[in-house]
């Protein structure tokens, strides 16, 4: 979208998973394959390649904080750091991190993110929140081709999950309320978008589980554990009558906003980012649920030692809202209209794109379009 809006731009990258690159839609950016070589060891790479290219600007997006000593090399050479980073709570395990007052800029999508930064003395000078965004162009309510192929009626009501097959996304309370949900609802089907993490004993218990869910209902209960092209992504949002987000552990949450974009209301879990995404109005956008059923304990270091535990709505909860939703049409569509207000409003791609690009004008100084045309990015 920054290169829609400005397409002079030289964009230098590297991606986090370069087999989900779209490059239909990236093929004015240049990539670059650079890996540490184990965890927490910067690539000299990305320094040398600032040098070579002359890049005056490292923007980095949500990187582990053993990463962050970066900036040492990045400032040596005469360039500078933007990071864009989600915050969950003041326990982060980047908070172990002692470079955190030497990033120039940090970007926070949200306001909540941006207090507990100040919190802990990054200086609010520092920081800008900028959201992340939809594109209103992609996402947007219409009937699908999807849903068609799926064999669901005009007057069936499908719920779509949206997350991982793990404890801190909500997993294990959703999975004993799918049946119910189904067995009283004959006009009710449900998706889940939910992979499983290879390698996690629970999460691929989880993702056993709901495979074998799929089998037995049919397509009551559709499950997609892998990876889908965007363009599917659009379609199943579109797809759906009641979006589902139960996680307790986001750091900002996009699915909610690509629902809303649709005129879907959402089902989600009352956690600090979340209430910011719905302006703190339960039943406006869609309807909080309370976070008190136990999940699993993260952020666990030595100045944490027991940890932080995450939680996330109860099943009851859960099949309690599922429930009034699909009881209450007319309720739907009136957080349905809302949601897609407020998306164009305030989280419009466009508009968070134009954000960034004049971002880059203050932090490289440049007021003119001549200015921006020279200007080089390098987006990790």
């Amino acid at each position: 979208m920054m290169n829609y809006l400005e397409p002079n731009h030289k964009f230098h990258c590297i991606p986090k998973v370069v087999e989900q690159l779209q490059g239909k839609e990236l093929s004015f950016a240049s990539f670059y394959p650079i890996r540490p070589k184990e965890f927490g060891v910067v690539p000299t790479e990305i320094i040398d390649l600032m040098n070579k290219k002359q890049i005056p600007v490292l923007n980095m997006f949500h990187i582990p904080w053993e990463y962050f000593p970066i900036v040492d090399p990045v400032h040596n050479i005469g360039g500078k750091i933007i990071l864009h980073q989600t915050i969950h709570w003041d326990t982060d395990v980047l908070f172990q991190s002692d470079k955190l007052k030497d990033i120039d800029v940090w970007v926070t999508p949200t306001d909540f993110a941006k207090r507990i930064l100040a919190s802990k003395g990054i200086d609010n000078n520092k920081m800008v929140t900028i959201p992340h965004g939809v594109d209103i162009d992609k996402f947007y309510p219409h009937k699908t081709a999807l849903r068609k192929n799926l064999g669901i009626e005009d007057d069936e009501i499908v719920i779509t999950w949206v997350g991982r097959a793990q404890l801190t996304k909500g997993a294990h309370a959703v999975i004993p309320i799918i049946r119910q949900i189904l067995e009283e609802y004959p006009k009710v089907k449900i998706i889940s978008r939910a992979g499983a993490f290879r390698g996690v004993q629970k999460s691929m218990e989880m993702g056993y589980i709901l495979d074998r869910m799929s089998n037995r209902f049919g397509n009551r209960f559709l499950y997609i554990p892998n990876w889908v092209e965007p363009s599917y992504q659009e379609e199943l949002m579109a797809s759906t009558d009641i979006g589902l987000c139960p996680s307790g552990h986001e750091g900002f949450s996009l699915p909610p906003l690509e629902w809303m974009a649709s005129k879907v209301p959402v089902a989600l879990s009352s956690i600090a980012n979340h209430l910011e995404l719905f302006n703190h109005e339960n039943f406006k956008y869609g309807v909080f649920m309370d976070c008190t059923f136990d999940a699993e304990i993260v952020n666990m270091y030595p100045s944490n030692p027991e940890g932080t535990m995450v939680k996330v709505p109860k099943p009851d909860v859960i099949y309690g809202t599922l429930k009034w939703l699909i009881e209450n049409p007319d309720e739907r569509k009136y957080m349905g209209e809302n949601g897609y207000k407020r998306v164009r409003e305030h989280y419009n791609l466009a508009k968070i794109a134009d954000a960034w690009l004049n971002l880059m004008d203050n932090v490289l100084g440049e007021e003119s379009m001549d200015d921006r045309i020279k200007k080089e990015l390098l987006i990790q």
